[in-house]
């Protein structure tokens, strides 16, 4: 948005420098990406990959088709009943404030994002 001059702040704040927001962190049943953590340091972790492997398959193909491949992966992890709750309680919670989901990914059409819409929306949610 500051590349396109809608947003003009009056202070910006390059957080690029902290290390502490360039992690990956693997824990049991966790795996962390930090605010400031490159792509290129995320698709070069084979501990990462191998905790979460929807990411290298949606980092690793964009084409149409491996996109498709991941959207349906997406969708099928996104069908189980805890994430299920999450997004009634994301679409719930979108009727009575404001909160933003948001990624580094360059093209919107080609990253999750686009998907936890559409996924968001099927719960009801308020999109803006």
């Amino acid at each position: 948005m500051m590349a396109m001059r809608l947003l003009r702040p009056s202070w910006l704040v390059d957080i690029n420098e902290i290390a502490a927001l360039k992690l990956v962190a693997l824990e049991p049943g966790l795996a962390r990406t930090g605010a400031c953590t490159r792509q290129c340091v995320i698709e070069r972790d084979d501990a990462l990959a191998e905790k979460v492997p929807l990411l290298k398959q949606a980092l690793a193909d964009r084409s149409s088709r491996g996109w498709s491949a991941f959207v349906k992966r997406y969708r099928q992890e996104m069908r189980a009943p805890e994430k299920v709750r999450l997004l009634s309680l994301l679409a719930a919670l979108s009727h009575q404030t404001s909160f933003s989901v948001g990624c580094y990914c360059e093209d919107e059409a080609h990253c999750h994002r686009s998907v936890l819409r559409e996924l968001l929306r099927d719960q009801g949610a308020t999109i803006v």
